[in-house]
């Protein structure tokens, strides 16, 4: 049998290890141990005359424990691959620049704040903020939304495939039923990934989002701010009221666009509008761009009342309930009525908040004028709304796109795709507006009209659709259909309505494929006056053979791109003629 001293073992082998006794201050910081001294001090200190005092914090000795390390391994598997501070970070800026300006989620300050002190790490629902916010910002650079300041969008502006960031957005989010409390970033990402939805042209995410939305915003009784916790400071109310109001108008935008139900009851929103303390940093005028920001929703809110007039005014559903007794019947609005309240309300801002400066790249300058752009053509989409609401002739259909077209002039393009897919699907309206012209009876002259708006609209649509990967290709259909119409035209005119026929096209051709855009320019005055479409008896250059009237067959009218797109416009146009 062998000895002890014959075992490979080291001696002491199994005995157990003391752990090695903590230093003094002094000799911790001079970086040795303390050597024995009488009583409590050791004897460098007794040496040197010092205190010897232990009054540094102690810190947890050993291996950290295993559940720590799972943490922290877990934690890296949730951000996908390639995506690290600095890339977030990255996007974080780029959001700032290209996605706050229209989307006012956050008190910029204290979001900022969170995420360079890594708040994602630990915290689950801030981390789906992040994740949200982190994918639109990319599609939104992926799009050309976003300008750095060199000017050029250059591949290393998108840290991460956007589609790779949607996909892991989508998985962060809470499931339902939730396995944990809800909070209110839960809120939050569930009505931020509706605008990724919105950017990718993903409709069904855009409709199950803003469900999800509804669904954790009814738990919290987020639409009372009696029920929102007391202890909230100032800021924090501040980002809740805006994140109210920002999704109030996307559902009613939504609901404009693509159809379905405005889930917000405006008689139960009992939450105010956000003040400067929302972004009290963020200003370079007497009055705060949040006026003009509130305005905008004031405008949504005035959208929301024209569609429940109209719904209750024509019976457009083709099933619905028993009528109640009329005296519960509910209070209509006068639409016909309306637009000088309207038109006033908005004349009452600062220029400032009206009119669009060419971008400069500072966003505390640039937030007003892309203020001024979603208050503009929000406003045009309240007039056609307005328009369309009684018996409309076509002359002053046409009028009223064209003041939306000379409206859009007036905004530099750098706003227009800052804004990005929500103002492609904006412009639609107009095809819409002018979708009951083109079906009814026409004359030559009514025709060429309509034709220079649409080719002006399919300039703006051909120009910003360039950039964007989801945009449906809406002006190659415009371009096309329009072509389709201008056959059939030149096969029915005759004599001097032919001739006129044959000069507008010339004049304003439609370019083939091959080439960007038709030859119009993109300007106020390419639209006549509506005097060019009434009786022109007065007018010797047109002859009675002018005057005669075509009405479009039926596969032209069948293909009309728009009316499907946009629920509410192309139901206003129902049963006027």
């Amino acid at each position: 049998m062998a000895s002890a001293s014959d075992s490979p073992l080291p001696s002491g082998y199994g005995a157990k290890r003391k752990r090695i006794s903590r230093a003094c201050d002094r000799c911790n910081k001079l970086g040795r141990k303390c050597l024995p001294g009488s009583g409590n001090m050791c004897q460098s200190c007794v040496d040197y005359g010092d205190n010897c005092t232990y009054d540094r914090p102690m810190g947890k000795r050993g291996a950290p424990p295993k559940a720590q390390r799972m943490k922290k391994e877990l934690q890296r598997t949730l951000l996908p691959d390639g995506l690290g501070h600095e890339q977030i970070l990255h996007l974080v800026n780029a959001w700032y620049t290209a996605v706050y300006p229209i989307y006012h989620y956050f008190s910029w300050r204290h979001y900022a704040f969170d995420v360079h002190e890594k708040r994602y790490e630990h915290d689950a629902a801030f981390r789906s903020t992040v994740l949200v916010m982190c994918a639109i910002a990319a599609a939104r650079i992926r799009d050309g939304a976003y300008q750095p300041a060199s000017g050029q969008v250059a591949e290393n502006d998108i840290p991460v495939d956007p589609d790779v960031l949607r996909a892991a957005a989508v998985a962060s989010l809470v499931p339902m039923p939730p396995n944990r409390p809800l909070e209110f970033e839960d809120l939050r990402a569930a009505s931020l990934i509706h605008v990724l939805g919105q950017q990718n042209g993903d409709i069904e995410l855009v409709q199950l989002s803003l469900a999800r939305y509804h669904g954790i915003a009814a738990c919290f009784k987020f639409h009372d701010e009696r029920f929102w916790p007391p202890t909230l400071e100032e800021w924090q109310r501040e980002e809740r009221r805006a994140l109210f109001w920002s999704t109030y108008t996307s559902d009613v935008f939504i609901s404009l666009i693509w159809g379905g139900m405005i889930m917000h009851r405006a008689s139960q929103c009992h939450v105010k509008y956000p003040s400067w303390r929302l972004d009290e940093h963020n200003t370079s005028g007497e009055t705060h761009w949040i006026v003009g920001w509130n305005t905008v929703t004031d405008l949504y809110r005035i959208l929301h009342r024209i569609i429940e007039t109209e719904e209750q005014q024509k019976g457009m559903a083709l099933t619905h309930p028993p009528e109640l007794p009329l005296e519960f019947a509910e209070p209509t609005v006068s639409i016909a009525t309306a637009w000088p309240a309207v038109r006033a309300l908005v004349d009452a801002l600062p220029a400032q908040l009206r009119e669009c400066a060419p971008l400069s790249g500072d966003v505390s300058r640039d937030i007003y004028s892309y203020t001024a752009a979603n208050l503009l053509v929000t406003l045009q989409a309240v007039r056609m709304a307005i328009a369309c609401a009684g018996p409309l002739p076509m002359q002053e259909r046409c009028a009223v796109a064209g003041e939306l077209l000379d409206t859009l002039s007036r905004i530099p393009t750098a706003y227009m795709q800052g804004i990005s897919v929500p103002f492609v699907h904006q412009l639609g309206a107009v095809g819409s507006l002018l979708g009951g012209v083109v079906q009814g009876p026409l004359t030559v002259s009514a025709y060429i009209h309509v034709r220079q708006i649409l080719l002006t609209l399919g300039n703006i649509l051909s120009h910003l659709e360039s950039s964007l990967k989801c945009s449906g290709g809406i002006a190659e259909r415009l371009f096309d259909h329009v072509a389709r119409i201008d056959t059939f035209m030149q096969a029915e005119a005759s004599g001097r309505g032919q001739e006129l026929l044959q000069d507008a096209i010339h004049t304003h051709r439609i370019a083939p494929k091959a080439e960007s855009t038709p030859t119009v320019p993109l300007t106020a005055h390419l639209v006549p006056s509506p005097q060019l479409v009434t009786e022109t008896s007065n007018h010797p250059s047109i002859t009675p053979s002018d005057q005669e009237m075509f009405t479009l067959p039926d596969d032209l009218l069948q293909d009309w791109l728009f009316p499907q797109d946009q629920a509410l416009f192309d139901s206003l146009f129902r049963g006027q003629g």
